[in-house]
């Protein structure tokens, strides 16, 4: 759509969890994920590999995804044309894949939510390698979602939740 709202147009009707581009809108669908001209056209498949929660890298040339099977997930970078993972690393130790990933702003590592023992925290993986690097250390509580600001500093969605589970008999 413009900029002003007006003149939308549907680009799919299918996929979930979209970035976006100058270039590209890229979607995940039933575990791979598919990129399409952002103006509209042929969609095209990224990889047969199970690609999910994909974020795009600040200069837009590399895609950090979950690596989703074989478990255990792992994170992997892709080029954005697609094909083999070029990096693989594993993810620190948690019962859940990372529900959000992002770049750094400089782009020389992503970050990512591994929770551990009902506590959340960020931790930051370098694509050249190394070992990982944990960036908050809460003692309780989740990261619900978080992200960079463009001077390099973490927002982060960060609290606890409550449900509660009823049970209602004899409705008539």
């Amino acid at each position: 759509m413009d900029i002003d709202g007006s003149n939308p147009k549907q680009l799919t009707d299918r996929g979930s969890n979209p970035q976006a581009t100058a270039e590209w809108l890229i979607y995940q669908m039933r575990s791979r994920l598919w990129k399409m001209p952002i103006d509209g056209g042929e969609a095209v498949q990224l990889s047969d590999k199970n690609l999910i929660r994909c974020a795009v890298s600040p200069d837009g040339k590399l895609l950090a995804c979950v690596l989703a099977a074989p478990l255990p997930a792992k994170l992997a970078v892709i080029p954005i044309e697609g094909g083999a993972p070029l990096k693989v690393f594993d993810a620190q130790p948690s019962p859940h894949m990372p529900p959000h990933i992002r770049w750094t702003p400089d782009g020389r590592a992503v970050s990512y939510v591994a929770h551990q023992n009902g506590i959340s925290d960020i931790w930051s993986q370098p694509i050249d390698g190394g070992a990982p690097r944990k960036l908050t250390d809460f003692k309780a509580k989740h990261i619900f979602t978080f992200d960079w600001s463009r001077d390099n500093k973490l927002v982060i969605s960060h609290g606890s939740s409550t449900s509660d589970v009823v049970l209602i008999r004899n409705v008539k």
